[in-house]
């Protein structure tokens, strides 16, 4: 679906039970605030926003996917358990998140170019974390991955996270299905719980690079890890 633009919001405050969708595909929409004082409101589908604002109410995703995009786009997640969240940061983006995004499903962060950068507030992951774009991510958001079972690590652009702490912390394995080069200035690394597997895939750590005690990081032989400080 094409991204619509402008500065018109569609305000979500009915005090019944409400749903949004696509009918079983994708929409765009421009800026999303939901404000219901009342029951529940159901996301469907895939809904792709310029800006996503959480005030009150209940909200259930279901098995959606919100598709944040625009060159200067904000979500104030409150508390919305999403589903899949998908940045689309093409020509130069600046992404704001305020507060702490909590994705329940996958994270894809995709077309960085330029000057792109996600920053601001906190994303935790319980999916798959999957980057692609052509030039690596800047920015201060931090990124936690905190699922039950396996997570997956996908870069495109070895640098392609934002330049916040990345942390595992976690039952189970994260696994690196590429390179990771944690490059921002002071980017630290720190397996809190859980264990990290580099499957074979390099490792480079800007600044420190820390393994809790309940923290594993397993290689089979031929990687290489780097850090500053460990």
């Amino acid at each position: 679906a094409a991204i619509i633009g402008g500065s018109a919001t569609i305000e979500i405050d009915g005090t019944g039970p409400q749903a949004l969708g696509a009918s079983g595909g994708t929409a765009g929409l421009p800026r999303l605030t939901i404000d219901k004082s009342l029951d529940t409101l159901t996301i469907q589908d895939t809904i792709t926003v310029t800006r996503f604002t959480y005030t009150q109410g209940t909200v259930s995703t279901g098995t959606s996917t919100i598709k944040l995009a625009g060159s200067s786009a904000t979500i104030t997640p409150g508390s919305v358990q999403f589903n899949n969240f998908t940045f689309l940061m093409q020509n130069n983006a600046t992404h704001t998140i305020t507060g702490t995004l909590d994705v329940n499903g996958n994270l894809i962060i995709t077309g960085a170019d330029g000057s792109s950068s996600l920053t601001g507030g906190a994303i935790t992951v319980a999916g798959n974390v999957t980057e692609s774009g052509a030039v690596a991510l800047s920015g201060t958001t931090t990124i936690t991955l905190d699922g039950a079972g396996t997570q997956t690590i996908t870069l495109t652009n070895a640098g392609g996270l934002p330049n916040g702490t990345v942390t595992i912390d976690k039952s189970g394995t994260a696994v690196l299905a590429s390179a990771v080069n944690l490059d921002g200035s002071g980017q630290d690394l720190t397996i809190t719980s859980g264990t990290l597997s580099l499957a074979g895939f390099n490792l480079t750590v800007n600044d420190v690079f820390t393994i809790g005690a309940n923290g594993t990081l397993q290689l089979q032989g031929a990687e290489t890890v780097s850090s500053v400080d460990s």
